[in-house]
């Protein structure tokens, strides 16, 4: 417990430097994620489910969006899907899409994509996507 308490004070700490060296630097206009490592990351750790992983980099995600409204970025692109996760086991698949779902409902549904301004929709080769994962696909402005 000590240790995690520990673990964040040093994070905030080194997050409040990173944006004290990067206020004074011109910003880009259009970041890129790609969305990856995550069922690397829930084996390494020991996670009980590889959703658990996703879960996890979704919420991470939310908060590196944050980061990027709060230095007035305006376009974030996220690569939450490649084609090669669709070769993945059925169950795999299912997990990364209910995960992904989840998290563009929560952001639409908790104002949290109006209040960062998000716009969200799909690209990609969106044909290959069940219809529900297709069924979130606006917020914000």
């Amino acid at each position: 417990m000590a240790r995690r308490v520990l673990k964040r004070l040093l994070y905030r700490l080194y997050e409040r430097q990173l944006l004290t060296e990067i206020r004074g630097e011109p910003l880009p206009r259009h970041i890129g994620l790609i969305q990856d490592g995550h069922r690397r990351y829930s084996r390494d750790v020991g996670l009980a489910t590889l959703s658990d992983g996703y879960r996890i980099g979704a919420e991470k995600t939310e908060e590196v969006l944050t980061w990027c409204a709060d230095l007035d970025i305006p376009t974030v692109t996220l690569w939450a899907l490649s084609t090669d996760n669709l070769a993945r086991p059925v169950a795999d698949v299912a997990d990364i899409l209910e995960v992904i779902e989840a998290k563009m409902t929560e952001w639409i549904q908790s104002g949290l994509a109006q209040r960062l301004g998000m716009r969200i929709r799909p690209i990609g080769l969106l044909e290959l996507l069940p219809p529900s994962a297709l069924g979130v696909t606006i917020g914000g402005s």
